[in-house]
């Protein structure tokens, strides 16, 4: 599964749910979404993509939806991950 793809899917995931893509984070960044571990530790999953802790699934939906609501027009989906990746990198 692809960050994009993901992003595009963003309010079929469970919030519970954590993000972890492979870096460097692209639309096309391989992802796995699956809970985070108690002990804190990479998932399997990720672990076995060589990914890395990209972001929260309802931190990820809360952002999308504080900054489209800001906008005039609706952005496109590659817009939207490219946006969320900034944040994930920069703010989250």
């Amino acid at each position: 599964m692809k960050l994009i793809d993901v992003v595009s899917d963003l309010s079929k995931l469970d919030g519970d749910h954590t993000i972890y893509a492979v870096e460097p984070f692209s639309p096309d960044s391989e992802v796995v979404v699956t809970l985070e571990p108690e002990s804190g530790e990479l998932p399997t999953q990720a672990f076995s993509i060589d990914a890395r802790y990209f972001i929260e699934v309802f931190i990820a939906s809360d952002f999308i939806a504080d900054w489209s609501n800001g906008l005039s027009k609706l952005p496109s989906p590659e817009e939207t991950c490219l946006r969320l990746i900034e944040y994930a990198e920069k703010d989250a």
